[in-house]
């Protein structure tokens, strides 16, 4: 993969090269990265963009990532409810997936550095009045592993010090409860939504079935994007996601090529029908039978 900051899609697609001459496997994209925000028309208009734009004949491959090491994560720029949408699209759209470390927990950035534990050259070039402003060391603190010291991602501190301090950047004060081990341990969590979605890269629908992406009005919103994994004749993957501001949007997810009026639930976010809801069609149990015809989702909440 290679890195190029150029103007226009096209010149960006250079990187690829020719079958005969190839360069890169793929230019990084960031069109996801750079979306102020993550909703359903400008999110379909950055995926389609991308695929029309790459060499044609079928050699070329797509990638996909919202979070880096530049850009606050992702949990803070879109909102923690956002975190298993984000991740299902991402891991689930044709080509290959980048996940920041810790994307797949649903890992904050500090919410404080001190000026003299600030590493990025940027913040530090600025000044301690205004380090704040550039520095990108919130979302580059360590990996959170468990509740133990330095979230378990080092043993011992620069100093020696007790409790010991990593080497590099302070751990988020979050670490306590926001774990790998936590996760692990919790009926459902980001991670284990996270682990299902991976093995669906797995099937034939998803190495093998193409893609249609659309844009469901709902109530006249237009909140709700999905897309459909899928191969002719053999059913396939088709995930939904509301990215409107309503507390629950009823749309028809029927128009799809292939799809039909009826669905079994594979996976969903963290946290479906919560406290509050109690209308049997919000639930949405895994291995359930859903109509795509007047399916329901709340905000933010996304359902594969």
């Amino acid at each position: 993969m290679t890195e190029g900051y150029v103007d226009s899609l096209p010149e960006l697609m250079k990187y690829y090269g020719t079958p005969a001459a190839p360069i890169a496997h793929f230019p990084f994209n960031f069109k996801l990265v750079s979306l102020p925000a993550f909703r359903a028309r400008p999110l379909k208009q950055a995926i389609d963009s991308w695929m029309e734009a790459m060499p044609s004949g079928g050699w070329a491959w797509a990638n996909w990532l919202v979070g880096n090491h530049d850009n606050a994560r992702v949990a803070d720029r879109f909102g923690p409810a956002l975190v298993d949408a984000v991740n299902a699209i991402v891991l689930l759209l044709p080509g290959t997936a980048v996940t920041y470390y810790g994307e797949e927990l649903g890992m904050r950035g500090h919410p404080h550095i001190s000026y003299e534990d600030t590493k990025d050259p940027a913040g530090l070039n600025a000044g301690p009045q205004r380090y704040q402003l550039f520095s990108r060391d919130p979302e580059r603190t360590p990996m959170q592993w468990d509740a133990s010291p330095n979230a378990g991602f080092s043993s011992g501190g620069a100093n020696g010090e007790e409790p010991p301090t990593p080497t590099w950047l302070p751990v988020n004060p979050n670490y306590r409860t926001l774990n790998v081990e936590a996760q692990r341990k919790a009926e459902e969590s980001h991670l284990k939504l996270y682990k299902t979605l991976v093995a669906l890269r797995s099937t034939r629908e998803w190495t093998h079935g193409g893609m249609e992406t659309r844009v469901l009005d709902g109530k006249g919103e237009g909140g709700v994007f999905g897309f459909t994994r899928s191969l002719r004749g053999e059913g396939g993957i088709l995930v939904l996601a509301n990215l409107g501001a309503k507390k629950a949007t009823t749309f028809d997810a029927t128009g799809f090529e292939g799809v039909g009026t009826t669905a079994t639930v594979y996976a969903r976010s963290v946290g479906f029908g919560g406290e509050g809801v109690s209308e049997e069609k919000l639930k949405m149990e895994v291995g359930s039978s859903v109509d795509l015809s007047a399916l329901s989702l709340e905000d933010r909440k996304s359902v594969v």
